[in-house]
Order: C-alpha cells, then sequence, then structure tokens
C-alpha cells in the first residue's frame, strides 16, 4: 500500500540540491528508478520539472520530507 504524498502533480514546490533549493512543479509520482549496474529498482516519491533552469531538467526526489522538497517559498517563480 502506497503512502499518500505531500503534494500533487502541477504543485509549485522546491527540491534539495546539493547547495541550494531549486524551484519547481512535481510531474509525476512514484517514479521507479534503476540503480546503475544492478537489478535493483527503487521507487522515488516524486518527479520534479525545474522551472528555474528552463532547459527541461527533471530531478526525483527520493523521499516525502522536508529534507528533500518543500512547499515554494512565497514570491519565488509563483
Amino acid at each position: 500500500i502506497r503512502a499518500q504524498l505531500r503534494f500533487a502533480i502541477g504543485a509549485s514546490v522546491e527540491v534539495r540540491g546539493e547547495k541550494f533549493w531549486h524551484p519547481g512543479v512535481v510531474v509525476d509520482h512514484f517514479v521507479a528508478m534503476t540503480v546503475a549496474d544492478s537489478p535493483i529498482t527503487k521507487v522515488m516519491a516524486y518527479e520534479v520539472s525545474l522551472d528555474a533552469l528552463d532547459v527541461g531538467e527533471t530531478r526525483v526526489v527520493p523521499e516525502d520530507n522536508d529534507a528533500h522538497i518543500r512547499r515554494l517559498a512565497p514570491g519565488i517563480h509563483e
């Protein structure tokens, strides 16, 4: 049974990068990712389109918690 996620598809969010938070939009839930050079598949909570980069880049978010994804801060790319 899958848990319900906090953010709906289409929600404006920020995802954690290595140094900064990046604004984006949730485009999918429960995304299956294959681990490199392995038969193992992991299910990531979200796929997010990074609209700030404006190059069609997406990121997967492993877990639905504030360490990885949060609601978009007011006034940022809304």
